[in-house]
């Protein structure tokens, strides 16, 4: 999509035995749970290769993972990832997100992805995390991803990149640094930032990036990386891949689930039918099941959201497509989704971008803050949820239907 992300960290050397080995990491384990309380930690930048570095974020790279589905396997045994997405856009750096979290908890949602923005300033550079009033501290983030959890949430730590001066075509899908070493040192410095937090909170899940078309490519980089963010964050991570390039992902084997973003063009045309744009979603997910045949690492949905603006559904991931509202137009997309994927037991989760904005009648943003697609979003959850379930099974039912679902909150 085309809000932001961020990532980064360093290497170090593995010539020690196995018993110092062991010592180290007893010892950087702790350091891994520091956070820093300026700024420029929450600033960071993002990845690199095989360069010694000397700060303490300095730790040897482990090795992949030998199952890297057992991860996820233990974090699906709850149910899918069905979520909302809350970015973290306030510019404002003392903004509490905890109304938002309780809204977002009312709709009966069991997970959250935190979307942090992070930028660079040109497609070409090579420094990753410069200053920006448009990423939340590090310590918001924090303090965000606890009040989350206390909240009874499952959390997924989502940091993106975007960049600050983009030329007419540019967006992170295009960048091409002109020292792709250094570019990758310093996105995986950042990226070990949200690491380390993501450790020290209990974050469920964490992503190592989203929508890098012309990075992705990069394995042997991204294994690096990967390595060291599994060394201060115990838990599963995924990537997200835009929705027309999830086959040139070259690192799936080291991760333990496959996210995506899915702004498919549903139709030609503003305010097509419901079946109409159910009939394209019928194609896309028969190309999918085709990809999961042979792909056996599980599939999320990272990003599923339509702007509530006329014409959403050609090509969703324009949100300044149109300034007249289309409420109707958004919740027919989101119809046609749930009517082809809802019933899909393949399908590890779905996360509706985005829960941060204003909403209500005149909005043309992505929220479905008071908006008739919140129903729809709703219903999904109902239908999804294991504890729901499970209920009926114990009671010697089927599913109750979406109108007809209790709700436990």
């Amino acid at each position: 999509m085309s809000e932001d992300e961020g990532c980064r960290r360093g290497a170090l050397v593995k010539r020690a035995s196995t018993l110092l080995v062991a010592v180290w990491c007893c010892l950087s384990a702790s350091s891994c749970h520091f956070l820093p309380e300026t700024q420029s930690s929450a600033d960071a930048a993002r990845r690199a290769p095989v360069e010694l570095p000397t700060d303490d974020l300095a730790g040897p790279p482990a090795p992949p993972p030998t199952h890297p589905t057992a991860r996820a396997r233990r974090l699906l045994e709850t149910g899918p990832v069905d979520g909302i997405v809350l970015g973290l856009f306030s510019q404002d750096p003392s903004f509490d997100y905890t109304e938002l979290l309780l809204e977002i908890r009312d709709t009966g949602s069991r997970w959250v992805s935190l979307m942090v923005n992070n930028y660079q300033e040109l497609n070409d550079s090579t420094t990753v995390g410069v200053p920006d009033s448009r990423t939340a501290r590090l310590e918001r983030v924090r303090s965000t991803v606890h009040t989350a959890r206390d909240l009874g949430f499952h959390v997924l730590l989502f940091p993106i990149l975007l960049l600050q001066k983009p030329g007419e075509k540019d967006w992170r899908g295009t960048i091409a640094p002109t020292d792709h070493a250094e570019w990758h040192r310093s996105y995986r410095e950042m990226l070990t930032r949200y690491a380390r937090v993501a450790e020290a909170e209990g974050v469920d899940l964490l992503s190592i990036g989203s929508e890098f078309n012309s990075l992705q490519v990069d394995r042997e980089e991204w294994a690096e990386t990967i390595a060291h963010v599994r060394h201060c964050y115990s838990g599963p991570i995924t990537y997200s891949a835009n929705w027309d390039s999830l086959e040139t992902v070259s690192f799936l084997p080291l991760l333990d689930l496959v996210g995506m973003t899915t702004y498919f063009g549903l139709s030609d045309e503003d305010d097509p039918s419901v079946d109409t744009m159910a009939e394209r979603w019928a194609g896309i997910r028969g190309d999918l099941q085709e990809w999961r045949f042979v792909h056996t690492i599980p599939l999320l949905f990272t990003e599923v959201g339509y702007p509530s603006q006329n014409g959403a559904n050609r090509n969703p991931w324009n949100y300044f497509h149109s300034e007249t509202p289309d409420l109707e137009e958004q919740r027919d997309c989101f119809e046609a989704f749930s009517r082809v994927w809802i019933e899909d037991p393949q399908l590890s989760g779905v996360l509706f971008y985005n829960w941060f904005g204003e909403g209500g009648e005149e909005d043309t943003g992505y929220t479905v803050r008071g908006k008739p697609a919140l129903d729809l979003v709703e219903a999904w959850f109902r239908q999804r949820d294991p504890r729901r379930r499970d209920a009926s099974a114990r009671a010697g039912s089927t599913v109750a239907p979406d109108s007809n679902a209790p709700t436990d909150r």
